[in-house]
């Protein structure tokens, strides 16, 4: 299968999914969407579950910018860096957060299974980093897990307040919410 087509299924399977929901997607209804044969999608992926798994591969890019963020472009400057680490993140989030709340309700722990992949590097990423900022003395003693989990809730919990309550609720930018979070957070743990 070309990378186009490949393309085509899951890019349709995210309009379905959150459009409809997950159980309502049937995997006929995607290959009409995307232009394919029924059999191309069980070929390629064996299930609407294996369709869910790629689509969050396909998320993976946006923690590998993170990642490379942190591994090569760093300042380590918790404030400097962490701004930037949670535009990458919230972006991610905030763009697929609908169906990924349409999924996690009606997949239950299969997608969990699945979707865990991403927060689960990114903490250990956060980790790292935490870890290399405290042996350099820039930030506080802390358990790093802790200061990881602390620093992705925050951002997650934002984009899920942004989406379901909307206008009304926020009265800010994304952009104002995570360097004026990110302050706050740096401030609390510097040294």
């Amino acid at each position: 299968m070309s990378e186009s087509t490949k393309a085509k299924i899951i890019g349709a399977s995210i309009r379905l999914f959150t459009q409809n929901g997950y159980k309502k997607t049937t995997t006929k209804l995607i290959a009409k969407e995307a232009g394919v044969n029924e059999v191309t999608i069980f070929r390629q992926f064996q299930n609407k579950e294996g369709i869910v798994k790629e689509i969050v591969i396909s998320k993976l890019p946006n923690l590998r910018s993170i990642q490379t963020y942190l591994e090569t472009k760093s300042v380590f400057d918790v404030e400097t860096d962490l701004i930037e680490v949670g535009r990458l993140y919230y972006e991610g989030i905030s763009k697929n957060i609908e169906m990924l709340m349409v999924l996690y309700y009606e997949m239950g722990p299969a997608f969990q299974q699945a979707f865990s992949i991403i927060p689960n590097e990114l903490k250990e990423t956060l980790i790292n980093y935490f870890i290399k900022m405290q042996q350099d003395k820039k930030i506080i003693d802390m358990d790093p897990e802790i200061l990881a989990l602390s620093f992705t809730s925050s951002n997650i919990g934002f984009a899920l307040i942004n989406e379901f309550l909307k206008e009304g609720f926020v009265h800010f930018s994304s952009k104002e919410y995570i360097e004026q979070n990110i302050k706050i957070f740096a401030k609390g743990i510097g040294l």
